[in-house]
């Protein structure tokens, strides 16, 4: 039962099934091909991620308040003291989350953005983990 899947607007597919010949009960009958939408449950056996609503610009604040104009325009060298004023201004498990978050939207990229967050979970990590609650 070959499917070929067609994503549509956010969050639906249009999946086509080709035709193919089955056997029930002794009989042998075609189920012919067809169209149908259903909702993208994401990677193969991988299942739906959900993810809380993300609050848009803080990350961004905090990298205007050292003279960037976004987080990714911050240098290495200058990644441990992002981390730490993001923590001082929401708190040590929000400024993991949203570290975290941005981690996994870009999980299956190679780009440089992906690193950045990559080296300030690190940062987060060397400095605050040990309270239980994270990995």
């Amino acid at each position: 039962m070959p499917r070929k899947s067609i994503p549509l607007s956010k969050g639906k597919l249009l999946v086509k099934r080709k035709g193919y010949y089955a056997e029930r009960k002794g009989k042998r009958y075609y189920v012919p091909p067809t169209t149908y939408y259903r909702i993208d449950l994401g990677t193969k056996g991988r299942g739906k991620k959900v993810i809380p609503p993300l609050e848009k610009g803080k990350m961004t604040k905090i990298a205007q308040q050292m003279g960037y104009n976004k987080v990714t325009e911050i240098p290495d060298s200058k990644i441990d003291d992002f981390v730490e004023k993001l923590v001082r201004a929401y708190g040590e498990r929000e400024a993991f989350g949203m570290i975290q978050a941005q981690r996994v939207f870009r999980k299956r990229r190679q780009d440089e953005a992906k690193r950045k967050f990559d080296l300030m979970y690190e940062a987060w990590r060397k400095k605050y983990a040990g309270g239980g609650w994270s990995s």
